[in-house]
């Protein structure tokens, strides 16, 4: 396919198209945590003790207490507990909504999500059908289909790697060679990229976008916005939108119009 009859949506995930990280949707409550914030402080003192990454020391605890509850984790719990999953207004409608915009336009329009997150909550969650690609945190699983370490802890920074697999279409995550190679014409180019993320972590991957051309986008909640606010001072994004996915919210507004911009002859 001509890479100019090519869009590519990115989404962080949790607090983005959810009001909370996806592990609050039940699982840290089923592992003892009814405040789900007492989980988070206790990976908190678990990564300054150790000096380990936030993301390798979140999937490290939830390891841990998953032994000890005699419940391992296992792609199998991960993905029942995506079921749960909330989203906030619009995201069931948001997605046929691409669609008949890209109908309409007569291109392609894909979702991919980036995320710090569990990849295997992701798959579990009502809308894994709509994203072409997952990137998110993933553990290596024994002959049980246990847990047993880390194969993927998707940090704040890490995420750009993906977005330069998404330019080259390069989603072979074992293969290191083509997402480094230069290419005399790229799968997608930036500018054919939007990003829609509601924080800190995304900040580089925001930046990345917003570098190169593309469409960088801040969501917040409700009257919550001072973050996104400070990244549209900072320059990391474009715009700061409610996080409000439904057919007439300025996000889909903005993000609808900025499709037909690029793609007009």
């Amino acid at each position: 396919m001509n890479p100019t009859n090519k869009i590519v949506i990115i989404y962080d995930f949790d607090k983005t198209l959810t009001r909370k990280d996806m592990q609050e949707y039940g699982l840290l409550q089923d592992f003892g945590f009814e405040d789900p914030q007492l989980f988070w402080d206790e990976v908190k003192r678990f990564t300054q003790k150790h000096n380990v990454d936030p993301i390798l020391g979140y999937m490290y605890e939830l390891m841990r207490i998953g032994q000890l509850k005699n419940r391992p984790m296992t792609k199998a719990l991960l993905r029942e507990y995506g079921k749960a999953i909330e989203f906030v207004p619009g995201v069931d409608e948001w997605f046929q909504s691409i669609e008949d915009l890209s109908n309409q336009l007569n291109i392609t329009i894909e979702h991919v999500i980036i995320s710090s997150g569990l990849t295997s909550m992701i798959e579990g969650s009502s809308i894994a059908k709509y994203f072409s690609h997952v990137y998110g945190c993933e553990y290596v699983y024994n002959e049980h289909g246990e847990a047993m370490w880390c194969a993927y802890a998707n940090n704040y920074t890490m995420k750009t790697q993906f977005i330069a697999r998404i330019h080259k279409e390069a989603h072979d995550l074992s293969d290191h060679v083509i997402v480094n190679e230069k290419l005399s014409q790229p799968a997608v180019p930036y500018s054919h990229m939007i990003y829609i993320g509601d924080g800190f972590s995304d900040v580089a991957s925001m930046r990345m976008i917003y570098d190169h051309g593309g469409l960088s986008l801040g969501v917040y909640h409700h009257n919550q916005m001072e973050l996104a606010q400070i990244l549209l001072k900072d320059g990391r994004v474009h715009g700061a939108y409610e996080a409000d996915y439904h057919v007439d919210s300025a996000l889909y507004q903005k993000v609808a119009a900025y499709i037909s911009y690029i793609t007009m002859p």
